[in-house]
């Protein structure tokens, strides 16, 4: 029987935070992978390590990093390094999120082989904001557990990026006009020429959101029907796309209560409650689960800024009848932590 391994097991615990920070040698390396590989525990366990590693790297950091500056860093790393090793390396720096990117090292092999016309993806782990500077200078704000996917370099008649998940946008407008466009889950699509918008749109969820800030976009997405439908927007307004309906509704909307997330703030104004923990839920990697429909009923006004999820929540309940209860999340493959509210 295989014994159990525990974070007392003063090894294994300093070789996997080792290797979490890509810190061990080869013979290391190999030598836990094929102990990792021997069980979902272990790998548990790492990921666990990883989680606690995060952890201690966003109290000592800001939440928003900057990712061009960041991978400066680690491109001087890799220099220094045998390439296969530093691959390596620059993949295990980027899942633990020393680096707040999990593309670091598709950014940096574009930049060693020159392929101009290569994908490079930025990720976001759990409670943190990256900006990205795309090749145009655009520069795009990644919210909690996103990602973006963009060329090295925008060659085409047009500007494609892909998002999954949330992101804040300031597209430079272009002499020749080249429209930019951000892909979306469901088949949706925001063209712009110029301006500053954000779109929410996590993969498995049944809306996106697009909410402009300034100039003009057009939000387009093919329906359950296969037919393409498209709104455009005007400053001010977000447009929420039902994926399983196929419906659209551009309503007025408080852009700072909807973009206050990318400079690491939450504020609501008369914020409906169900709302709120959908931005809540976002921003802390949690799922609440509403015992009481009544709760959907109230609104709240309020900013938040740098404070732990405890913290915010036991405002709410200070502030209102409203009761939270963290419960154990079934779901082994599910890392969110699951809340209760009564």
């Amino acid at each position: 029987m295989q014994r159990r391994m525990t974070m007392k097991d003063e090894y294994w615990e300093d070789c996997l935070l080792r290797y979490a920070n890509g810190e061990t040698d080869e013979a290391e390396t190999a030598r836990v992978e094929a102990w990792l590989a021997e069980s979902d525990e272990r790998r548990a366990l790492l990921r666990r390590i990883q989680l606690l590693s995060l952890a201690a790297d966003l109290q000592a950091n800001p939440a928003t990093r900057r990712v061009d500056e960041a991978l400066r860093r680690v491109h001087g790393r890799l220099r220094r390094r045998r390439w296969g090793r530093a691959w390596r390396v620059a993949q295990r720096v980027a899942a633990v999120m020393f680096l707040p990117v999990l593309g670091a090292a598709l950014w940096l092999y574009a930049g060693l082989t020159a392929q101009a016309d290569c994908m490079l993806e930025a990720r976001t782990m759990p409670g943190m904001n990256a900006t990205v500077v795309l090749p145009d200078s655009s520069v795009v704000v990644l919210n909690s557990s996103s990602s973006l996917r963009y060329p090295a370099r925008f060659s085409g008649r047009s500007r494609e990026v892909t998002l999954r998940g949330e992101a804040y946008f300031d597209v430079r407008r272009q002499p020749a006009g080249r429209p930019f466009i951000v892909h979306t889950p469901h088949r949706g699509r925001v063209e712009v020429r110029g301006t500053e918008f954000n779109v929410d749109a996590y993969p498995g969820e049944r809306f996106v959101r697009a909410t402009l800030v300034t100039g003009l976009v057009d939000f387009a997405c093919v329906g359950p029907g296969g037919g393409e439908s498209s709104r455009t927007l005007r400053p001010g307004e977000r447009l929420v796309y039902d994926a399983e309906r196929g419906e659209m509704d551009v309503s007025r909307v408080n852009v700072e209560v909807e973009t206050a997330w990318k400079d690491g703030k939450l504020v609501f104004r008369k914020t409906p409650f169900e709302e709120i923990l959908w931005m809540l839920g976002k921003r802390y990697n949690v799922r609440f689960i509403l015992k009481n429909e009544a709760l959907k009923q109230h609104t709240f006004t309020g900013e938040f800024e740098g404070q732990h999820l405890p913290r915010v929540l036991e405002q709410f309940s200070l502030s209102s009848d409203i009761r939270f209860r963290w419960v154990e999340n079934a779901d082994a493959k599910d890392e969110k932590q699951l809340i209760e509210v009564y």
